[in-house]
């Protein structure tokens, strides 16, 4: 087999990663539940990924995922180069309607290659309680990953472990915390070695009014700071459907272009649909499946109108910035009566600082004036996550977690 070239794995690592999402999606749109889910349902085809060229500065095409379906479910992604030519392969398999395992090869010299094979495991309630990666090695599976899954009450995921096959046994490597807000919504997941507790990574997920997600921010704890990784932030049309999504990399001490992708999709009616609904000037019309197309054809959308479009698709409010390096302290985090903000690099002089909601709505605000340490009071909070923001030379952000 000829040797995958660096520039190739990055392409088929992202597109994996995208490809994951999407089937999740997908899954979720074939379960759920309300009108609008018995009279149709979208169905992503394909996502088309596009990378920033920093020399000419635009993107280019850089490869594709399609996506094939039978009865309802996805069979199988194929991912394409930026010549269209297969690079990549995932066969899912199901059992009771449930996935079973997931079969990724690579392209060949025109043959399909094993690459990584994933089982997955459920328990009575049909939640997904484990899975094991293996990868082709020597003519053989062999173990790699083992990842074990825990619930909290309400059945949201909140913990996943997980271990590393080492000498023939399954050794703990890291864990993964996930924590939502009041409403539900997954705002921060972060990851900590097993064996020190030390973090490496978290993800902070932001939202509209309407629960849309409007970005996420990756950072990795280095040097003793959380540092920013990238960020992506999504596009939606006025249904809530997500068309495309941008990443942005920190390079350099500011946010610059990286890749792109755009999703294509098909509407599906279900059996027995009369009536579908469609947003129209604002407004969601419960319109009969026939004259559908003359309403996608003057640029409505099917589904219901969503209550509040995302900044990102707006542009009228400039995104949160997690800061690469924060001019103070914040202790004690999580806190439950009062938080302290002690600032360290007095050459950035500060105006204000601001408690946030995850919905951008200001919770306190404390002009800065000469006080070195800055006092919030948290009592009458909820608990949850909140964003601290302090201007000064530039907008400074960080999460506050009130216990």
């Amino acid at each position: 087999m000829e040797k995958t070239d660096e520039r190739t794995k990055e392409l088929i690592m992202k597109i994996r990663k995208i490809a994951g999402l999407l089937f999740a999606v997908n899954l979720l749109l074939f379960t759920a539940g309300g009108a609008a889910a018995q009279s149709y349902r979208l169905i992503t085809d394909s996502v088309h990924i596009y990378t920033y060229n920093r020399e000419n500065n635009t993107s280019e095409f850089s490869g594709a995922n399609y996506n094939y379906y039978t009865n309802g479910l996805i069979d199988s992604i194929v991912t394409v180069n930026s010549s269209r030519a297969p690079i990549a392969k995932t066969i899912y398999t199901y059992y009771n309607g449930f996935l079973a395992e997931a079969l990724s090869l690579v392209g060949s010299a025109g043959n399909w290659l094993n690459s990584q094979n994933q089982l997955f495991y459920y328990d009575g309630d049909h939640s997904l309680t484990e899975r094991i990666v293996t990868k082709w090695i020597g003519g053989q599976w062999q173990n790699l990953n083992r990842f074990t899954y825990f619930y909290d009450e309400s059945g949201r995921l909140s913990i996943y472990n997980r271990e590393l096959w080492r000498t023939s046994i399954w050794a703990d490597f890291s864990a993964d915390s996930l924590f939502y807000d009041e409403a539900g919504l997954l705002t921060k997941r972060s990851a900590r070695l097993k064996s020190t507790g030390q973090y490496v990574t978290r993800t902070l997920y932001y939202y509209d009014l309407s629960g849309l997600k409007t970005n996420q921010v990756r950072q990795d704890y280095i040097n003793n700071a959380w540092t920013n990784i990238n960020t992506t932030e999504y596009y939606y049309n006025k249904c809530g459907t997500q068309l495309m999504s941008e990443t942005e990399k920190w390079l350099n001490g500011s946010w610059q272009p990286d890749s792109r992708s755009k999703g294509f999709f098909h509407i599906e009616l279900l059996p027995g649909a009369r009536k579908v609904p469609v947003c129209h000037n604002g407004k969601t019309l419960y319109t009969i499946v026939q004259r559908l197309n003359i309403h996608l054809a003057h640029g409505d959308c099917i589904g219901e109108c969503v209550t509040a479009f995302p900044i990102s698709e707006t542009q009228s409010e400039p995104r949160v910035n997690i800061s690469k390096s924060l001019p103070f302290i914040v202790y004690p985090n999580p806190a439950s009566a009062v938080v302290h903000i002690r600032m360290i690099d007095h050459e950035c002089p500060v105006t204000q600082v601001e408690l946030l909601d995850y919905y951008g709505k200001v919770i306190r605000a404390v002009n800065q004036g000469e006080q070195s340490v800055i006092t919030l009071d948290m009592n009458n909070l909820k608990g949850g996550n909140y964003i601290l923001k302090v201007t000064s030379d530039a907008v400074y952000s960080t999460v506050i977690t009130k216990k």
